[in-house]
């Protein structure tokens, strides 16, 4: 899926695709086939047709996402905080309905509820959204927002993916559960917690930054704690998403450069390098704390790059001299093959 989103992505970018209503509906449309291939392909035990599937999603992924963005011209915190809490309850209950029901009634639900979103698109109607590209604006330019989107990308899908592999192969379970619940429960949880705190107004982009750096180094000190540290971590960076998406838009208005796509572009970039990377340790039984220190060393590159995390000026040396040493002092715990369950 990631490969294919990012597939899309430079498509909309070479061909220089106009956004609005139609591309909205024909990423939906690439979404219903999806999931037809992988009612297919779950009816026929076909790897080949749920391959299908996933790739029709990535086109889907890569096309919608732009687009929402685009027409969604005000920030998207109060909006985030919304879906991420609507979310909670649709995750935890596919969890419950993967146990107990057969995956044709989710695919089914998923199909049904991508036509409704699909018949609501031609009630929408507004002009499209043209690409612009300011002759005179140079690469160094967009060097920053580049940077932002693809360290965003990469810390996320590091994450993800480590969280992925720890919760569906019972390394780490929640409230006694194992595999897919689990999985469901500490991603809906920490995701609507991280964006709900980041719609109060007390709570700084700061405040998530050290967030992150607690969870990374909870999950470096072993195993047993990885439930905390992956909690705090999937809190952090939902939090800190509106925040980054906000000022990529912000950084590419003030160089007069209308890319549509160019923050999903160079994102999915970034979550394909953090998939490859986390998975690659956890394919080769590297000890998995490699993923956190990959991560704290990608968070500490996003403090320098990105001003709405910035630490206040008279704290932001000691507190990433203070990261540096615990970096250098911690110790890697080993983690034998055996405890990883396939």
């Amino acid at each position: 899926m990631l490969l294919f989103a990012n597939l899309q992505s430079k498509l909309i970018f070479t061909w220089r695709l106009s956004l609005g209503s139609p591309t909205l509906r024909t990423s939906l449309i690439l979404r219903a086939l999806s999931f037809i291939a992988l009612t297919f392909g779950v009816v026929n035990t076909s790897i080949g047709l749920m391959l299908i599937g996933a790739s029709l999603s990535g086109l889907f992924v890569g096309l919608f996402w732009p687009t929402f963005y685009t027409m969604k011209q005000e920030g998207i915190g109060r909006w985030f905080a919304i879906e991420k809490t609507t979310g909670v309850l649709l995750t935890v209950s596919t969890g419950v309905l993967l146990l107990y029901a057969n995956l044709l009634w989710i695919l089914g639900l998923s199909l049904f509820a991508t036509l409704l979103s699909l018949a609501y698109t031609f009630r929408i109607s507004v002009e499209l959204f043209d690409q612009h590209f300011d002759p005179s604006t140079s690469q160094i330019n967009l060097s920053k927002p580049r940077k932002i989107a693809f360290l965003d990308g990469a810390i996320g899908e590091s994450l993800r993916m480590i969280r992925r592999l720890a919760l569906l192969t019972g390394t780490v379970t929640f409230l006694g559960f194992e595999g897919v619940l689990s999985f469901a429960l500490v991603l809906g949880i920490s995701e609507a917690g991280g964006a709900i705190l980041a719609r109060m107004q007390r709570i700084e982009p700061m405040h998530f930054v050290s967030l992150a750096f607690l969870g990374s180094f909870i999950c470096i000190l072993g195993a047993e704690y990885w439930l905390y540290g992956l909690l705090l971590m999937g809190m952090s960076l939902s939090g800190l998403f509106p925040v980054l998406q906000n000022e990529v838009r912000n950084l590419l208005d003030n160089a007069n450069v209308i890319d549509l796509n160019f923050r999903e572009r160079n994102r999915f970039e970034g979550r394909v390098a953090g998939a490859v990377f986390s998975a690659g340790i956890f394919l080769i039984q590297m000890p998995l704390e490699f993923v956190f220190f990959g991560i704290v060393l990608a968070l500490l590159a996003l403090i320098r790059y990105s001003s709405h995390m910035a630490l206040p000026k008279s704290s932001k040396k000691e507190v990433t001299a203070d990261a540096w040493a615990l970096l250098s002092s911690s110790h890697i715990s080993e983690i034998s093959p055996s405890e990883c369950k396939s």
